[in-house]
């Protein structure tokens, strides 16, 4: 073999080298800054159980946006996923003040008619108070200021919205009624957010007829008992023996809270367990 064709062999072979040594180092640096690749290893959040009695949850758990009032309305526990953009703002609003009403004395409100006695409003008393205290109510229990507007709480509980300040008004209510009936079931949190499971029904009374659903928009319905459709007794105590006799047709449902960098949480949202 001549020189010529011994130098052109010898150039092939180390390209050859070259071009295979390039492939080889990428490889090795490429997996070696990419650790999953190789390990396929996945970051879990550790997930902590909580007292379903603790102060805590039970905190957390108030601010869900479901109360019982005499007027039928739909509330977190619905039959598919619901944050607060999928909520009637009036409702939350309502909501807001079902929480902030127990803050409201003589100091934080201008009374229009009835009266305060020892810091406590009498049923039937109207009166007026800043719309920042509604700002701060809804940034507590939402993480965010909801849209200032009138709204309604019950039949014959109004609270309308102007310049800046809220009106409480109270006239003759109804026999409409629709309640939330919950007990928690079990709590756990990891470092973002809180979690709570619990089960669910929603009783309603309108001209004269009880009904009984596992969702607040009144989709599944469930038999209620004769001792319950022919009662004559308090509400609540209607609401016990639900309790009692259809424990097992409650509906579960997850509810999720934003952890806030003080440690306190916000509701975000609510969605039936299947």
């Amino acid at each position: 073999m001549n020189s010529k064709k011994i130098i052109v062999l010898l150039m092939i072979i180390i390209i050859v080298i070259v071009v295979l040594g390039f492939f080889g180092i990428g490889y090795i640096i490429g997996n070696k800054f990419e650790p999953d690749a190789i390990t396929n290893v996945t970051t879990q959040k550790q997930v902590l159980e909580l007292d379903i009695s603790s102060g805590r949850v039970i905190n957390a758990y108030h601010i869900i946006p479901a109360y019982s009032t005499n007027k039928i309305r739909v509330n977190a526990y619905q039959s598919s996923f619901i944050n607060k953009n999928k909520l009637d703002n009036g409702y939350l609003l309502s909501a807001s003040y079902d929480y902030l009403k127990s803050k409201l004395n003589e100091n934080n409100i201008e009374i229009i008619s009835g009266e305060a006695i020892d810091g406590d409003i009498l049923k039937g008393t109207s009166y007026k108070f800043s719309s920042d205290l509604m700002h701060e109510a809804s940034l507590y229990l939402y993480g965010d200021e909801l849209i200032d507007e009138s709204f309604e709480i019950g039949v014959g509980k109004n609270v309308t919205y102007e310049d800046g300040y809220y009106t409480y008004s109270f006239t003759d209510g109804s026999l409409e009624y629709g309640a939330v009936i919950r007990e928690i079931n079990k709590a756990y949190e990891d470092d973002n957010y809180l979690y709570i499971e619990d089960s669910f029904l929603f009783y309603t009374f309108n001209n004269g007829k009880s009904h009984l659903y596992t969702e607040s928009n009144m989709i599944n319905e469930v038999e209620l008992s004769d001792e319950v459709k022919n009662s004559t007794e308090e509400a609540n105590i209607i609401l016990d023996m639900i309790l009692t006799n259809n424990k097992n047709d409650m509906k579960k449902y997850k509810h999720t809270f934003k952890k806030n960098t003080d440690g306190s949480v916000y509701w975000y949202s609510s969605e039936p367990i299947e």
